[in-house]
Parts: structure tokens; sequence; C-alpha cells
């Protein structure tokens, strides 16, 4: 009974460190997973959205086929994919910054349906710009901190003035990059989206409806 009631015990700390252990990587990588679960949600409004940009009248009692364009799909994995390798490259708040864009963006979507053509696409440009600033700073990271202060002392001098004016720079460029991606670009983003918001009225007809689908209400709407 000893032997079994050990090997219960290993059983179940092993059990629950490995849930710990997950535990621990959903909190940690939570933001980008957050992001990622507003990706489908955003694919749905680039179908509906092209749907309906290919909708033609029949002709004869014949409707013609519609030809979907996928650049909003397209754009959308773009977004995706870019924000998802420059998030995982950042510690806090950057990839919380990131999943707010996403969130402000579908909700944006959700309550403006009228104008979820511009919106779609400019929300989207917006991420994708981020995430390639992101990665942009990483990059310029990684090239300053591989700078060597004798190869450059050949340019400006001495060794200690190749170092003083890397450290100078590598300081000022930490700062520019730092106050962008915490604030700039985030900023710019949340701006646009209370803009559109706050500047386009909701409609008094059917305020959770389309352009097209208030039309439509209207028109099929019952003559009694």
């Amino acid at each position: 009974m000893d032997g079994a009631e050990v090997w219960l015990t290993d059983v179940a700390v092993i059990m629950a460190n490995g849930f710990l252990v997950m535990g621990y990587w959903l909190l940690d990588h939570f933001p980008l997973l957050l992001s990622l679960l507003c990706v489908p949600l955003m694919l749905l409004f680039d179908q509906a959205t092209a749907t309906l940009a290919a909708h033609t009248p029949t002709r004869g009692g014949q409707a013609a086929p519609p030809i979907l364009n996928y650049s909003n799909h397209l754009m959308t994995g773009a977004a995706a994919v870019t924000w998802l390798v420059a998030g995982s490259l950042f510690p806090r708040p950057v990839p919380w910054l990131g999943a707010a864009m996403w969130l402000a963006a579908l909700l944006l979507l959700l309550l403006l349906p009228s104008e979820r053509p511009v919106v779609l696409w400019r929300t989207k440009v917006g991420i994708l710009i981020y995430s390639l600033m992101l990665l942009g700073f990483r990059w310029y990271l990684w090239q300053i901190n591989q700078a060597d202060p004798y190869q450059w002392a050949a340019v400006m001098g001495s060794v200690d003035e190749a170092q003083r004016i890397i450290g100078q720079n590598q300081g000022l460029f930490l700062t520019i990059g730092t106050w962008i991606a915490w604030f700039a670009l985030p900023v710019a983003h949340i701006g646009y989206v209370v803009q559109r918001f706050t500047t386009n009225p909701m409609s008094l007809r059917g305020p959770h409806q389309s352009a097209a689908q208030v039309l439509e209400t209207i028109r099929m709407r019952s003559h009694d």
C-alpha cells in the first residue's frame, strides 16, 4: 500500500504541476490568444462585406454569379500573422495594447454596421502598421546590439567615442520606439475608433442594421 500511495501522490503532483504550467502559459499568452479569437469574427465581417459588395440585381429573372473580392480576407490574415509574430517578441504592455486594438475594431464593426467596409479596411491597416513597426523596432535593437565599437573606432576616432555615440543613439531610439509602441500608434487607433463612433451617429431606424438592411426593411414593409 505504501508503494501505491507514493505512486498516486507522484501522479497527482505531476498532474497538478502540469495544470499549473498550462495555466501560467495561458495567462502569459492570454492577450495573443484573445487577439487570435478576434480573427474568425473579423473574417465573418469580411465575408459579409464581400458578399454585399458582389451583389448584383437580377436580369431577366436570372441572378448574375457573384464575384467575391477577397482583399479584406487577405488583409485580415496578413494583420493577424504579423501581429502574432510581433506581439510574441515583446513583453507587457505591448500584447495587451494589440489585443485592445483588435477588440476596439470589432466593437466599432458591431456598433456601426453601415460603415463596415471602411472600418474593416482602416482598422486592419492600423494593426498591420503597428505590427510592422514593432518588427522594425525589434530588428533595429538587434542590429544596434551587434554594433562593434572597435570597428566604428576607425570612423569616429576612438573606441571610447564610438561606445559613447552608440550608447547615446541606442538610448534615444529606445525612448522614441517605446513611446511609439506604448502610446502613439495604439492611441491613434483607439482615437480613430472613437472618432468614427462619435462623428457618425447610429441609425434611428435600425441601429444594428446596415444601410442595405434598412432599405430592404422599408421596401418590404406592410402597407396595412
